[in-house]
C-alpha cells in the first residue's frame, strides 16, 4: 500500500514506507477488533453518556465488558471521562477527538459487514460472500 507524497506532506503523522503503513494498519486492527472497542466508540458517537447508558446502546456486552473497555479507551486516549477523581457510576464518557476520528472508518467497516459477511440472513440478492453475482 503506498501513500501518495501529497498525503504525506499533509498529514505528518501518514506512515513513509509500505512497512510502515502495513504496521499501523495491523495496529488499528488490533484495537478495534479488542471485544466491545469498535462498538463502544460507535455507541458514544451518539453523544456523550454513562456507562449504564453506553451498556444500553451495545448488544452483546455485560457490565464488566463495557466497563473494562471505557477504561482501556480513556487510557488509549479515545474516550475521556468526566467526574470526579474516583470512577462513580455518573461518570460520563465523551469522544475525544481521536476517537471521532475512528467514527467514520468504523462506518465503512459496518458497511463492508452487512455487505460482504454472513449475518443469519440470505443476501437479498441470493448470492452469499464472495461468491460471484453470474
Amino acid at each position: 500500500m503506498a501513500v501518495p507524497q501529497s498525503a504525506r506532506a499533509g498529514h505528518a503523522c501518514v506512515p513513509a514506507t509500505r512497512h510502515e503503513a502495513l504496521r499501523a494498519l495491523s495496529e488499528a486492527l488490533t484495537l478495534l477488533g479488542t471485544r466491545g472497542t469498535g462498538t463502544v466508540i460507535a455507541a458514544l458517537g451518539d453523544g456523550p453518556a454513562t456507562a449504564a447508558e453506553v451498556r444500553a446502546r451495545v448488544a452483546g456486552l455485560g457490565s464488566g465488558d463495557v466497563e473494562h473497555c471505557l477504561w482501556r479507551l480513556c487510557a488509549d486516549g479515545l474516550v475521556r471521562r468526566t467526574g470526579p477523581a474516583v470512577a462513580s457510576p455518573e461518570d460520563l464518557y465523551a469522544l475525544a477527538a481521536p476517537g471521532r476520528a475512528l467514527l467514520i472508518p468504523i462506518a465503512a467497516v459496518l458497511v463492508w459487514a452487512q455487505d460482504h459477511l454472513r449475518t443469519g440472513t440470505p443476501p437479498v440478492d441470493g448470492t452469499g460472500p464472495g461468491e460471484p453475482d453470474i
